[in-house]
């Protein structure tokens, strides 16, 4: 799936076709290009490259520290690219460095939307985190994600030892419950699709699978040393999480950040986009 839609976009695809024969993987970011605002590139495995856009530290200090960021699944995709954004302009600004990207078969990276998987996904963020490594130079990485994204961020972590800082924002605890808000979604548009679809994308059988596979509840204690649960409303699965994590981390910042921007009691995907206060505890908690 190449959607190229910008002209920073364009440039980094005709830089990738400019690296097709590179046999063990693409990497084509600049030494040029290391110093501007958002460096659009390509990386990972020949026929399987990932879209990534790359955020150099802008602020008074710069930290020998990274932060890989993941999106939530493609049906909330679009609602969390601009609060993304602009969280990588924050993090950016305080010395960080900063990567985030599309996973495979997702927005700007090769694959087709069907070959959706969340093992795939999970693979992608261990890649990522070694490429911004890589890219920057720096010894010491977190991870942020929201919804799928913070649940594949950590179950990464509790496999690898890859990340010193785990942030999960509104993470999907319990797989089922999660596809019964998508699926009451889904029906809400009155939208009709094919059988394998969800709120306008692919949804595999063997994606299904996995999604409703998901339950943190029992994920063994994440690897890395500080975790942050932050919510944007009370619930009993967030108790249930905090609770977990708790019992097997002891350094554990948990909380619930009631943000002005969003009503906690009718939360749709696209409030999102005005979110303020959560990327705010993120930036102050990194």
């Amino acid at each position: 799936v190449f959607l190229v839609n910008s002209l920073a976009q364009i440039a980094a695809a005709l830089a990738l076709s400019n690296n097709k024969a590179n046999e063990a993987g693409v990497s084509v970011v600049n030494d040029v290009s290391r110093h501007a605002a958002t460096n659009p590139f390509y990386f990972g495995q020949a026929g399987k490259e990932l879209f990534g856009l790359y955020e150099p530290p802008r602020g008074r200090v710069t930290r020998n520290e990274g932060v890989v960021l993941c999106y939530p699944a493609p049906q909330e995709y679009t609602y969390s690219h601009w609060i993304f954004a602009q969280l990588a302009n924050q993090l950016s600004r305080r010395g960080f460095h900063v990567l985030r990207f599309d996973y495979y078969a997702t927005g700007d990276s090769a694959g087709e939307s069907q070959e959706v998987s969340l093992s795939q996904c999970r693979d992608d963020i261990v890649m990522a985190a070694q490429e911004l490594r890589d890219l920057a130079g720096i010894s010491t990485l977190n991870v942020v994600g929201m919804r799928v994204g913070a649940t594949l961020a950590a179950m990464v972590s509790a496999s690898e030892s890859i990340f010193s800082k785990l942030i999960l924002w509104d993470p999907v605890v319990v797989g089922r419950s999660y596809l019964n808000e998508l699926k009451a979604v889904h029906l809400s548009q009155r939208v009709q699709t094919g059988p394998d679809e969800l709120l306008g994308f692919p949804f595999s059988p063997k994606l299904a699978a996995e999604t409703q596979a998901i339950d943190l509840l029992t994920l063994p204690c994440p690897k890395a040393s500080q975790v942050s649960l932050f919510v944007s409303a009370p619930s009993s699965r967030f108790e249930s999480l905090r609770s977990h994590l708790a019992a097997a981390h002891h350094r554990l910042d948990a909380r619930v950040i009631h943000d002005d921007a969003v009503n906690p009691h009718h939360k749709a995907f696209d409030e999102s986009l005005l979110a303020r206060a959560i990327p705010n505890a993120i930036v102050a908690t990194l």
